[in-house]
């Protein structure tokens, strides 16, 4: 398995996905407002068009197939790793939003509430690695 596709389906296992679901509910809760219906759907919406997202390019071949005799060195993982986290960072964003943006109408993104959902999306990946390893 390719580093990329590692950190991809590393979150998806049932106790991390779990504890990022119950993790990410509260992001929200406190970046987004405190309305708990809303919350709720976003959690459950973002999550699942990026976990859907990551078993998709993963079981399409769209990252290639695996060579055995190939190792992955410290540059591979880095890359993979910020290719996950924009990855991941822009599909939750997206959806977030346009929830957002449909239920309050001139609602906009803050740098903050950016900010914070992208130090999300880092912890969930590495979390989500580390309880897999």
């Amino acid at each position: 398995m390719s580093p990329l596709e590692r950190l991809l389906l590393a979150p998806w296992g049932l106790m991390p996905a779990m504890a990022i679901t119950f993790v990410h509910g509260w992001t929200l809760w406190f970046v987004l407002g405190r309305n708990f219906s809303r919350t709720v759907f976003m959690t459950v919406a973002s999550r699942a068009v990026v976990g859907g997202g990551a078993w998709w390019l993963t079981a399409s071949g769209a990252l290639g197939r695996q060579n055995l005799s190939w190792q992955a060195g410290t540059g591979d993982w880095l890359a993979a790793g910020a290719t996950a986290w924009l990855l991941c960072w822009a599909l939750d964003a997206a959806v977030v939003g346009r929830i957002m943006r449909r239920m309050q109408p001139g609602w906009s993104w803050k740098a903050y509430d950016l900010a914070v959902l992208g130090l999300a999306q880092a912890a969930y990946l590495a979390g989500g690695w580390f309880l897999s390893a």
